[in-house]
């Protein structure tokens, strides 16, 4: 059928019900019926602007033809439990407008498409009408653009139970900014999570930024240095206003840092949205706070674990870099760029001083510790965890001794050309 035989306000439905179409596509299973919601929601909305337009044209005495055929539809969508029924609606006037709608009514409750609601009257060619239909359009996909904003990035709170915590936490589900996928950055969705943090959230601004980076695994760390990073910690929380950031997860060094937490001080774990367990519960929330239960890891099939959120964390930031794509090993390190953003923001936003704290950690580490250095962030690597701290440590050590040598590496896993040029880079930026 050809879709200039259409009436505009058909076309204005059409193009909405498309744009929801294909924005369901990709979303996730477990938003239907958020989305279903929202529609709802949405269609009310346009049912109280056709209303308004209605009013309007009804108390200007205006082509009373299709005055009345607005009345006709949005009585329709009263009937379809959308609004209020017009029936008493006291601004229309017009004793004509009167007597047609009682006579178009009668007939609305047989209309099966917005087809047949056509039939009601013949359509007009008035431009004023359709320069109307054109800002309905308008203002109804802005509207469409912001709801399905706010789909995309869901926010709320979580109650970690059988816990002692007692104080809920705030969680975001991030995606990254339009601009920013044009650009190849993440500047702009960093501004929004600042504003987010300080403005939202409300949290008191740092005094200095601790970002602590290192192993997702289990490792033992030593007594003795243990008690000396609680103590460090416990120190810097006394100090200032100290903002902790981590990988957030319940596991590796993530956990260690939580563990050792004074409750006073703001922690904040970026990790990706897709790996992280407990997800159902975070999404069913409405209005009050998501009851999370730590099951520890979810082994899934394929050999994907899903990993929980570390409890003593007081605020969550959850990257969705795939919407719709989840529960895949690939998933893990794509918010190290976002986190570098976040961290850079911060730091030039209120002018203060950021640490990279390096616990252990694999291959992956060395990048962020480089990285760090290149934006002039000082780095303090706790040698005796193991993994890149230990192998960093070593390779300054040998460095200083027998400078332009081959040095050896411990860790097989850090003994190939591609890490012992990265371990070069990071001793090389370490240079006083």
């Amino acid at each position: 059928m050809d879709l200039q035989s259409f009436h505009p306000l058909a076309k204005l439905v059409v193009v909405l019900v498309v744009c929801l179409l294909l924005q369901v596509a990709v979303v996730s299973l477990d938003g239907i019926a958020r989305l279903l919601a929202k529609l709802t929601s949405l269609l009310a909305m346009l049912a109280s602007l056709l209303a308004t337009l209605t009013s309007l044209l009804v108390t200007l005495n205006w082509n009373t033809a299709i005055t009345v055929k607005l009345l006709a539809a949005y009585e329709l969508t009263a009937r379809c439990g959308l609004g209020p029924s017009l029936t008493n609606v006291s601004l229309i006037t017009s004793g004509a407008a009167r007597v047609m709608m009682a006579q178009r009514l009668s007939r609305v409750s047989t209309l099966s498409s917005f087809q047949d609601l056509t039939q009601l009257s013949k359509p007009a060619s008035h431009p004023f009408f359709h320069s109307v239909i054109f800002a309905a359009w308008f203002i109804g996909k802005m509207m469409l653009k912001r709801w399905l904003k706010a789909v995309c990035e869901r926010t709320g709170k979580l109650k970690f139970t059988r816990t002692d915590v007692v104080t809920p936490a705030q969680w975001v589900q991030v995606v990254r900014h339009e601009d920013d996928i044009k650009a190849g950055t993440f500047d702009q969705s960093a501004k929004r999570l600042l504003h987010l943090l300080t403005k939202t959230w409300d949290i008191k601004p740092p005094s200095v930024l601790i970002s602590v980076t290192g192993g997702a695994r289990h490792f033992d760390l030593p007594k003795e240095l243990r008690q000396a990073f609680e103590s460090g910690l416990d120190k810097v929380s006394r100090t200032g206003n100290a903002w902790l950031i981590t990988g957030g997860t319940d596991s590796g060094v993530m956990k260690l840092t939580g563990e050792a937490l004074p409750e006073r001080m703001t922690a904040i774990g970026i990790c990706p949205w897709g790996v992280i367990s407990g997800r159902d519960a975070l999404l069913r929330a409405e209005g009050e706070p998501a009851q999370y239960v730590n099951f520890g890891t979810e082994p899934l099939e394929g050999g994907f674990k899903r990993a929980a959120l570390e409890h003593h964390h007081s605020h969550f930031l959850l990257y969705d870099s795939e919407p719709g794509c989840w529960d895949h090993p690939k998933l893990w390190g794509t918010e190290i760029p976002l986190r570098n953003a976040v961290e850079k923001a911060l730091c030039e936003h209120f002018d203060v001083p950021r640490v990279l704290v390096v616990v252990n950690g694999g291959p992956g580490t060395l990048k962020t510790v480089l990285e760090s250095l290149e934006h002039g962030c000082p780095v303090v690597l706790l040698a005796g965890s193991g993994g890149a701290a230990a192998e960093i440590a070593n390779f300054m050590r040998q460095e200083k001794e027998t400078p332009n040598q081959v040095h050896t590496v411990r860790d097989k896993a850090f003994d190939t050309d591609s890490r012992r040029e990265e371990l070069a880079s990071i001793v090389k930026l370490a240079r006083p």
